[in-house]
């Protein structure tokens, strides 16, 4: 595995237009079988980030490789997934997010459909509380037809 994050502010040239913004970019391989000629999984991903103030916004692109199945004939099923999110810090104890989450899924003999979640979050400190509030609405959960706009609502409280 390796990653690498990179303060685009300390670029040369360029830096002084991209203060708040950083790239992390990352891969990582691993072997899960044992038959010869088999392609080993492995994951590509590349994150642009940028903070000014109470905002923060962020895109990520990344790729995951199953590797091929049980022989060298079988094909690998990989995802090629999108993730955008926002985030606005209120003031110090309220802030609030949006995100958005695309995946796609290849694989031969199946129905290749994107899964989508939007999800909006709210949080709340007072003193050593936080309070969490998210509702999330998923597409094509488990990249199944027929399973549009899940929700997921959830209340979380940390001492």
């Amino acid at each position: 595995e390796i990653t690498i994050k990179t303060n685009l502010a300390d670029l040369p040239v360029l830096g002084s237009y991209l203060d708040g913004a950083t790239l992390t970019t990352g891969f990582a391989e691993h072997d899960h079988s044992t038959v010869a000629n088999v392609d080993d999984a492995f994951d590509v991903t590349a994150a642009l980030n940028y903070s000014n103030g109470a905002l923060s916004l962020g895109v990520q692109k990344k790729l995951h490789n199953e590797g091929e199945g049980a022989a060298a004939t079988t094909d690998a099923i990989w995802y090629k997934d999108t993730i955008i999110g926002v985030a606005y810090a209120i003031n110090d104890d309220l802030s609030i997010s949006y995100n958005t989450y695309k995946s796609q899924r290849h694989s031969t003999g199946v129905a290749n459909l994107d899964q989508e979640t939007d999800a909006i979050s709210i949080g709340y400190a007072i003193g050593g509380m936080s309070i969490g509030f998210t509702e999330a609405s998923t597409d094509n959960a488990a990249y199944a037809s027929g399973t549009d706009d899940t929700r997921t609502v959830s209340v979380k409280v940390a001492f």
